[in-house]
């Protein structure tokens, strides 16, 4: 099963702005600025929606508008995504856990339909989740992303595009979300520099807010639609600590040369586009 809803990203729309967010990128506390912000008049719309899934007229004319993203450092991004999951919340642990309708087998189906569509866990993904400070466990989680086998267990399309032979699930949902008709020629993609052209033709982010420095990515934004400096700094004071955290060690911790050198190769474009170092 490919595409599903739930792996959609919100959307936050004001007449001025359209902010896409991407998971485990501190869109959680940015959204709450964006809402805090009173000037700025935004609207959260659905749950976890890309471009393409907001009606037109609700989204208006993306040209006009400011269109915001964000971005975190590959190798904390990993961690962060894990350890979510640890503590039992996250969408990409729900998909890999949950084994699919159409595995279950028709004679279950038949023959316990009262109960057919109660969730039926993978117990070995349910193991890597047990403890978010141990760097074993994130290893493992880690090598089962990547797995060839495995992959298509999170069923949002990473396996079946040929961007999962050189890249890693981040640029695969960066694409996803902050570029033009994605879905439809992501099978064309089949090499770093096709990556590289691709995202520098149909990109639409004119301002990308880095989970690392949130206030200065927000600055941005505003500084460009014409806030004022003084509401700004206003609304950024109400918000000094972090939104929807990870209970986990600092994300070198969990790395060791093999893993470290398997994200700098998965998702290298990030690493080099926005300057990332481990």
């Amino acid at each position: 099963m490919d595409e599903l809803p739930y792996l959609r990203q919100l959307m936050i729309i004001s007449d001025k702005l359209l902010y896409f967010e991407l998971h485990k990128s501190g869109c959680s506390h940015t959204r709450k600025i964006f809402l805090d912000t009173e000037s700025l008049k935004v609207k959260e719309y659905g749950k976890h929606n890309s471009y393409l899934e907001v009606d037109e007229g609700l989204r208006g004319d993306m040209n006009a508008k400011l269109k915001v993203g964000g971005i975190r450092n590959p190798w904390d991004w990993y961690v962060s995504m894990w350890a979510f999951g640890c503590m039992g919340k996250g969408r990409y642990r729900q998909n890999v856990e949950e084994l699919p309708l159409e595995a279950r087998g028709w004679a279950e189906v038949v023959l316990r339909n009262p109960g057919f569509l109660l969730p039926k866990i993978r117990k070995d993904w349910k193991d890597v989740y047990a403890d978010a400070e141990n760097p074993a466990l994130f290893k493992k989680w880690l090598s089962r992303v990547f797995d060839p086998k495995r992959m298509n267990d999170s069923r949002e399309g990473f396996k079946q595009s040929p961007i999962s032979d050189f890249g890693g699930l981040l640029i695969y949902r960066y694409l996803r979300l902050y570029t033009y008709d994605f879905i439809q020629n992501r099978n064309s993609i089949k090499s770093l520099s096709e990556l590289a052209e691709y995202d520098q033709k149909n990109n639409f982010i004119d301002v990308m807010i880095a989970t690392e420095d949130i206030n200065a990515g927000v600055r941005e934004v505003y500084s460009r639609l014409g806030i004022a400096e003084d509401e700004t700094e206003r609304t950024l004071s109400k918000f000094s600590a972090k939104t929807n955290t990870s209970k986990r060690k600092g994300y070198q911790e969990y790395y060791d040369y093999e893993s470290k050198a398997l994200i700098a190769q998965k998702e290298e474009y990030l690493i080099k586009k926005y300057s990332y170092s481990f």
